[in-house]
Order: structure tokens, then C-alpha cells, then sequence
């Protein structure tokens, strides 16, 4: 996974940062262990055009645990696309929570290597970070960088956490 994301890259294009995000989730989320990873397109519009976005989730029973909505890293600095990708975000909630098979539903918004994380309460389907008085979601929500030792080790803790709530729904049945 490092080796992918360390290189020199456009950091204008989104697309290529998948392949280092489908081998980090197929390696942390293998399907020997009942895992399915899925990329998914969601259909995007703006004022000037519709464009479509890809992500992934990850299922056990055909229920989500997991999913990460990527885009394009030189877009981090600007307000307006940290507030498309926490609107994307919300919305891929609302459409998740209800097939989730846990309390709480985690995914991650990505800028290249910076990562937001984010967790929707399938009860009262709150999603956290809560929106404030602000206008755009602020720059630190993502300063959590994988290829730094902090940022990964926070994100193999959700992986951690995510697969523990698998298996004690795995052993409950």
C-alpha cells in the first residue's frame, strides 16, 4: 500500500489513488474471512456537469461495515469540495445505515492520503462529526495522513474495531 501512495502522482486525479485504496481494503478485509469489497459509483451532479464518483464497501452477509469515497487530493484545500465530500459522505449514510448489521456504521472520506473518519448511529442515524454553524467542514478533519505512523495506526484501530464487531456477530449466530 505504501508503495503505492509514496510515488509521485497527478494529485489532480482521483482515479489514481484506487488501486492503493482496493489493495489496502482487500488485504485488511480478505474474503477468506467472509469479506466482500465492492467499488461502487454514485452519480454526482453540479452546476456544470454529472459526474460519477467511485468508492468502496465492505460487506459481510451482504450488510455494510465499512466504506471510503475518495477524491482528488489537490482539492483538499478548497471549502467547496471538503463540503461535496461531507454532503457525498452524509448521503451514502442515509442510503448505508438501514442494511448495516452493527449499531454503528464507520467510513472514511479521503483526499489521496488524508483521511476524515467518519461513524452514522443506525438508531438515531446521527452521523459524527456533527455539522457546526460552519459553512464548509474544516481543513483538520482530515489531518489524519496514512503514511505517517499516527494515521496508520488509527486506521488499522477501525479496521480492528470494525472486524471484532464482525466476528461477535459471526460467533452470536
Amino acid at each position: 500500500m505504501e508503495r503505492e501512495l509514496e510515488y509521485e502522482r497527478d494529485t489532480t486525479v482521483e482515479k489514481l489513488y484506487y488501486p492503493a485504496y482496493n489493495l489496502l481494503l482487500y488485504t485488511s478485509f480478505p474474503a477468506t474471512e467472509g469479506y466482500v469489497v465492492a467499488p461502487v459509483t454514485l452519480l454526482e451532479h453540479n452546476n456544470d456537469s454529472i459526474d460519477f464518483t467511485v468508492g468502496y464497501v465492505v460487506e459481510v452477509n451482504k450488510g455494510p461495515v465499512f466504506f471510503v469515497e475518495m477524491k482528488a487530493p489537490a482539492n483538499l484545500q478548497f471549502g467547496s469540495k471538503r463540503e461535496e465530500a461531507d454532503v457525498q459522505m452524509r448521503r451514502h449514510f442515509i442510503q448505508l445505515l438501514q442494511e448495516c448489521q452493527f449499531g454503528e456504521l464507520h467510513g472514511i472520506s479521503v483526499f489521496g492520503t488524508k483521511i476524515a473518519y467518519y461513524v452514522g448511529d443506525k438508531k438515531t442515524k446521527a452521523v459524527a462529526p456533527l455539522r457546526g454553524e460552519f459553512t464548509n467542514p474544516p481543513l483538520d478533519w482530515w489531518d489524519n495522513d496514512i503514511l505517517e505512523m499516527n494515521g496508520a495506526n488509527k486506521l488499522r484501530q477501525v479496521f480492528a474495531d470494525i472486524k471484532r464487531n464482525c466476528n461477535l456477530v459471526k460467533n452470536a449466530k
